[in-house]
């Protein structure tokens, strides 16, 4: 098996991901996160992963993942070449604790990749975090992907986005505890998602046009 995909339906926010292969293994793997949300999915990242060669378990956590108000994850690993022809691996994801903010922190020697996708309309993800009041800049000919906050337990939150296109729109204010998410078509960059009030925690995640 030269690929494999994993989709945990977990109600949790956190997730860490863990590869099992031979310890003598030197292939490297690329593994790619994508996370829903009630507003829609949207990449959270991609890493390569450290080979054991000998030198680390072959079973062992390559990343640590989280998104606020997540439902879905879903995980693409592959091996980049060149590769042994009969070359497998397992994938095992399971919940953990939440740091409450939009998070890809690699281990045991996996590195975030940061760079272009492939395929039609491919260009790199990226995307912008924050606890508390923020503003997310989306830059000019990126499209944004996805985006949602949430509100602190105990007071109300507040979003606003501009863009030159579409102008200034209708601000959307989140109750004490509350939470939105949106996977919007259209919203391309310039643009700014400003957070005020008191924002729990927010992110906002493009697509840079290739």
């Amino acid at each position: 098996m030269h690929h494999a995909r994993k989709r945990p339906e977990f109600p949790e926010s956190a997730i860490t991901v863990a590869l099992s292969e031979g310890s003598g293994s030197t292939v490297v793997w690329r593994i790619r996160i994508d996370v829903e949300t009630t507003g829609g999915r949207s990449r959270l990242g991609t890493i390569l992963t450290a080979p054991p060669a000998g030198k680390r378990l072959g079973t062992r956590v390559v990343c640590l993942a989280s998104c606020p108000g997540a439902v879905a994850w879903d995980i693409l690993a592959e091996p980049l070449a060149p590769h042994p022809v009969n070359v497998g691996a397992t994938l095992r994801v399971e919940s953990c604790e939440d740091p409450g903010e939009l998070a890809l922190v690699p281990c045991d020697g996996s590195l975030v990749v940061a760079g272009p996708e492939t395929g039609p309309g491919a260009g790199a993800y990226n995307q912008a975090t924050g606890v508390g009041v923020g503003v997310a800049v989306v830059p000019i000919g990126a499209r944004v992907r996805g985006w949602s906050f949430t509100a602190d337990p105990l007071l109300p939150a507040t979003a606003a986005i501009v863009s030159p296109i579409f102008g200034a729109l209708p601000l959307i204010t989140l109750p004490a505890g509350g939470s939105f998410g949106d996977n919007p078509e259209n919203l391309i960059g310039p643009a700014t998602i400003a957070f005020a009030g008191a924002p729990a925690a927010w992110w906002v995640s493009w697509r840079e046009l290739g």
